[in-house]
């Protein structure tokens, strides 16, 4: 059963099934992402495609094919509707052996338009991008986050020891922020015209545990997931140490997050099947897309 914390009442309510689910098996999506008419779109690492459902549905289908010679698998996805964008990670199996990219799709029709590999390799794992359409990516591998300027080729942005493990990514009122998987730590890096600033970690009221996608909720509200199975709020207009709620517990693999239908929509990523040799192979059933209660909080 999955918890969920109800923040006002201090009890939790119990959720049973998943709202949403993937068509296809052995998928194992890293990322989800949503359109403002409430549509949910995940990459598949293991397929290479896209699956979406509209507005009012409830199952994931397969609505694009692996783009021709890109790397097979697709881990970080962003919409972007107001330039009918869909910009995603592509990286093949295993990851950070083989190149890596970001391609963007036509958002409303899902045809892939442009492959942009990093610079030097490494593996694309999450994206955002700011108000001018600029892409920030994380490359987990090597500690740094990538930045593409629209219609030029993507650059190093910034690599720092303190971005190992980077992972999730968002940009907040001029600057990035980049969670690390390995360490924990969540880093704000100023955004200085087309330079960054001296990264530096943000105190939090909680620490986290392997935490993975993120995305903002409203002007000031982080949602991330944790690889132990929680969806946590960050208020990122408390003072330090800034406020972590636990929204849910007991999920099973999530992997990303996105704010739509007015709730939080947490995918199941179910990566053990991929990681794990015991368990590689074998189906892991149906991945799951929970509705987690969740309010925008009015400033």
């Amino acid at each position: 059963m999955l918890r969920i914390w109800a923040a006002l009442a201090g009890t939790a309510m119990l959720v049973g099934e998943p709202t949403a689910t993937v068509a296809d098996r052995r998928v194992f999506p890293e990322s989800i992402t949503s359109t403002p008419d409430g549509a949910l779109i995940v990459g598949g690492t293991a397929t290479g495609a896209l699956y979406r459902a509209g507005p009012r549905e409830t199952v994931l289908t397969r609505w694009t094919a692996p783009a021709p010679g890109a790397p097979s698998g697709i881990f970080g996805v962003l919409a972007d509707p107001a330039r009918d964008t869909l910009w995603a990670c592509r990286t093949g199996i295993p990851p950070g052996q083989t190149p890596t990219a970001i391609v963007r799709y036509r958002l409303s029709t899902g045809e892939a338009l442009r492959s942009a590999p990093f610079p030097g390799g490494g593996f694309c794992n999450d994206l955002t991008l700011d108000r001018q359409g600029v892409v920030y990516a994380t490359d987990i591998g090597r500690g740094r986050v990538i930045r593409m300027v629209p219609g030029q080729a993507p650059v190093e942005w910034i690599a720092d020891p303190l971005l190992a493990g980077a992972d999730g990514i968002v940009v907040h009122r001029g600057r990035v922020l980049v969670n690390s998987v390995r360490s924990g730590k969540l880093i704000a890096i100023p955004i200085a015209g087309d330079r960054p600033g001296t990264p530096a970690e943000l105190a939090l009221s909680r620490s986290l545990q392997r935490p993975d996608g993120m995305r903002l909720a409203g002007r000031d509200t982080l949602l991330v997931v944790e690889g132990v199975g929680r969806l946590a709020s960050i208020d990122l207009s408390s003072k330090p140490p800034l406020r972590v709620t636990t929204l849910a517990d007991g999920l099973v693999e999530p992997v990303g997050v996105t704010h739509a239908r007015g709730a939080a929509q947490v995918v199941q990523g179910h990566i053990s099947y991929v990681l794990n040799p015991e368990l590689r192979g074998k189906d892991p059933g149906a991945h799951g897309i929970f509705a987690i209660p969740f309010k925008e909080p009015k400033r």
